[in-house]
């Protein structure tokens, strides 16, 4: 009971959808899935992104879509409950190493290794919205605050960034 044991490879990446129902995981080789908690039932399972290896994992606030990022310099993003792959996103540097949805799901963020930037995208236009410059160091994590109005960068140098998402000004380091 509370254990989700079936994805029999290495977990590198987890999410949580912000309502809490659906919990996605991806593994070293590139596979992914998403469960319902309550009933454990698998929803979501696909080799997300190739031969390639898969590197994070983000749900939207309600669950409906899952942001994969990996070795292929690309963010993809699917429809859980049928598996429909809703769009790619490219990434300017090596690999994508975090995604994450604003809290009212209509951004995805992403940053990774060797473009030492945020990119966010406008996910009903599908559009570039902003490009968050850090220009020294490789993104590896990326956090949107509650209010989904600042957004926080953990980089390879050991500092974090913050960002107001609105204006594109960094606020801290």
């Amino acid at each position: 009971e509370g254990v989700f044991a079936d994805l029999e490879e290495p977990v590198i990446g987890l999410a949580l959808s912000g309502d809490g129902k659906r919990l996605a995981a991806c593994g070293e080789r590139g596979l992914a899935k998403v469960w319902e908690i309550a009933s454990r039932r698998n929803v979501f399972e696909k080799l997300v992104h190739g031969d390639t290896r898969i590197r994070t994992v983000a749900l939207s606030p309600d669950g409906g879509m899952l942001a994969t990022g990996g070795d292929d310099a690309a963010t993809r993003l699917w429809r859980t409950d049928s598996g429909e792959l809703l769009h790619k996103f490219d990434f300017a540097g090596k690999w994508v190493r975090t995604v994450q949805f604003s809290p009212d799901g209509r951004i995805l963020a992403m940053g990774g290794t060797g473009d030492q930037t945020v990119r966010l995208w406008d996910l009903r236009t599908f559009n570039l919205a902003a490009v968050l410059r850090d220009g020294y160091a490789d993104i590896l994590h990326l956090i949107f605050s509650e209010d989904g109005k600042t957004l926080a960068a953990g980089t390879r140098d050991g500092f974090i960034r913050v960002w107001d998402v609105a204006s594109g000004k960094l606020r801290q380091t």
